[in-house]
């Protein structure tokens, strides 16, 4: 493979991992929309999340960073069992927990590749609300374009 081939295949990872990452992030708040206007339980709108996340796992393009995620990876997968099995009394607390478990998720791996984590996200607790998180994935909260694959703006 010459310099120009590895190039291209960088280029292909991290724009796909980034695409990945912002349909996680997303879907985790879109969970609201699954219960408020689909008429979806939060049980059902928490379990069908872990299944699509789970998924993207093991069908992802690339096999090494399948592989990555589901090995390397499997205590958040377990964490994420527990976010399931909590108990929540509002959709917009288990859209928290949802978020903030999938920027975790995010932060572990992207520290095991060498990239930085996302400082405004690493250290929150459950007390933040997705307000909070969504006003930090604006454009205005968001560092420029190329600098973070962490933001989704």
């Amino acid at each position: 493979m010459d310099a120009n081939e590895d190039d291209q295949d960088r280029h292909w990872r991290e724009s796909t991992g980034r695409s990945v990452w912002r349909t996680i992030h997303t879907l985790a708040y879109g969970m609201k929309t699954a219960v408020e206007v689909h008429g979806m339980t939060i049980q059902k709108a928490k379990h069908t999340y872990r299944s699509v996340v789970r998924g993207v796992a093991a069908i992802y393009p690339c096999s090494g960073c399948s592989r990555h995620l589901r090995d390397e990876h499997a205590s958040h997968f377990d964490m994420l069992d527990a976010v399931v099995l909590t108990r929540h009394v509002s959709v917009a607390s288990a859209v928290n927990d949802m978020a903030l478990w999938a920027f975790r998720f995010h932060n572990s791996v992207s520290a095991a590749i060498g990239n930085r984590a996302n400082e405004a996200i690493v250290g929150l607790g459950a007390e933040q609300s997705d307000v909070t998180i969504l006003r930090y994935l604006s454009a205005t909260y968001c560092p420029p374009a190329g600098e973070s694959s962490i933001c989704l703006a």
